[in-house]
């Protein structure tokens, strides 16, 4: 179930809000934020009665990252009338001591809850379980989570149907998008990405486009990696793809291949810099042992099936442009991505040389600060760095830049400049995600498709 928030600050906007939302998703919860109301809250509360058995009633204080700043005992008086209302719940922090009754709403949930922003505590198990047997129905906890190790306490600390646990930040969106394995009987869903409540709490419209409510508990693929995600089209393109076959999906957590499968991960596809560890954690076929480092991993049963399909994502678009021409390629860096593109770079006849910060073995190579005098026919930029700070532009008739980035890199734009052919990264990424799908699902997914849903 989803529980749609807000953070209206006057009466208007908040009833066209939850009048919207309940005709949108007829079924769903909503939470109506009292705390952020510059009307009187105890004025609007009667205005609120159409939807009343659908709503979660919250006057958060600031100590609870909420906006209330009045005195304590005018906010647990708005609490008991709107508990009196007969919400389907209201929200009371864990550190209120003062009795809050249920009234004549016997109906209405109690949620305790708590927040902490800045870290993790080590016991919220524990203080979950005294809050429930001080008589909460729901105890929501949430706290910040910063890599998978906190995901998977968070999630040790689950009781189906009795607590909504939440990884705020990046790092936690598992929790949310998978919310019935952590045993929450609801996630909560900003109704826009102008008015999310929490770091890291999705829209509405992201929400739906993940399938949610319905995907929270099917067979999903997961995107793991660096901060070169956030620049990635897979979530968006993935989804699309999976909508348009039909496939249940979930965007992208950032987390531990092992904590993914237990949650029901179908497949992973892994960037730099963990394509090392997917080789090493997966059980690798002929390419991407050749390659050194896997991209993609596939969950069967027990088993991580690895492989890497940036060599083709590489191999494919170079092809198309070289035609039967061949010659010597420079390949910039010296990790998985750069693997990748000098076995594509052979597959296709070309002699390598490599430019890099470091010597790779067995390689000819020059130093990366010298890297505009080696003479080539193709320039491969396999590191984040597109970056060309040289007088003279790049002298190879083709350049293929490999690095996600928001605008065209200035290796490109020196390159076309000077006349040669480019090729940018999503040349690479349609090849590779089309062979990657195809991996994952075992059904053919062309190029053409995936740049049909990238438009």
């Amino acid at each position: 179930m989803l529980c749609v928030t807000g953070l209206e600050r006057a009466a208007g906007p908040l009833l066209s809000r939850v009048a919207a939302v309940a005709s949108r998703l007829p079924g769903c919860i909503q939470e109506v934020r009292l705390d952020a109301l510059e009307d009187p809250p105890a004025e609007v509360l009667p205005s609120l009665s159409p939807w009343i058995g659908s709503l979660i009633l919250a006057a958060r204080p600031v100590r609870q990252g909420g906006l209330w700043t009045g005195d304590e005992a005018a906010r647990l008086d708005l609490l008991r009338a709107a508990i009196a209302l007969g919400p389907f719940a209201a929200d009371v922090e864990a550190d209120v001591d003062a009795a809050i009754p249920r009234g004549g709403a016997t109906a209405t949930r109690i949620v305790r809850s708590f927040h902490d922003f800045n870290g993790f505590p080590p016991d919220i198990a524990a203080r979950a379980t005294a809050l429930e047997a001080a008589g909460a129905d729901v105890v929501k906890v949430a706290v910040r989570v910063d890599d998978p190790a906190d995901l998977a306490r968070l999630l040790a600390s689950r009781s189906p149907g009795r607590r909504v646990l939440i990884g705020m930040g990046a790092a936690g969106a598992l929790s949310r998008v998978r919310y019935r394995a952590f045993g929450s009987p609801w996630t909560y869903v900003a109704a826009s990405s102008a008015t999310a409540s929490a770091p890291g709490q999705p829209s509405l419209d992201d929400a739906i486009d993940a399938g949610l409510p319905g995907s929270a508990d099917r067979p999903f693929h997961a995107l793991v990696g660096g901060p070169v995600v956030a620049r990635s089209p897979g979530p968006r393109v993935y989804g699309r793809l999976f909508r348009k076959r039909g496939i249940e999906a979930s965007p992208r957590p950032r987390e531990t291949f092992d904590l993914l499968a237990a949650l029901g991960a179908a497949g992973i596809a892994v960037t730099m810099p963990h394509k090392e560890a997917a080789l090493a954690h997966g059980e690798p076929d002929a390419e991407a042992a050749r390659v050194g480092a896997a991209n993609t991993l596939k969950v069967d049963g027990t088993r991580f099936l690895a492989t890497n399909t940036d060599v083709a994502g590489v191999r494919e678009p170079l092809a198309a442009v070289l035609g039967t021409r061949r010659g010597r390629a420079l390949v910039f860096g010296a990790g998985g991505a750069a693997s990748a593109a000098i076995a594509a770079c052979r597959d296709l006849g070309l002699d390598v040389v490599v430019a890099a910060r470091k010597p790779v073995a067995g390689l000819e190579s020059v130093p990366w600060d010298r890297r505009d005098r080696a003479a080539a026919d193709v320039i491969v930029n396999a590191t984040p760095d597109a970056s060309w700070p040289f007088d003279a532009p790049p002298g190879a008739a083709v350049v293929f830049d490999l690095a996600m980035a928001d605008g065209p890199s200035e290796l490109l734009s020196r390159a076309r400049a000077a006349g040669a052919v480019v090729l940018g990264p999503h040349a690479m990424w349609v090849h590779q995600g089309a062979a990657q799908m195809t991996f994952l699902l075992g059904e053919p997914v062309s190029p053409a498709e995936l740049s049909e849903l990238l438009a």
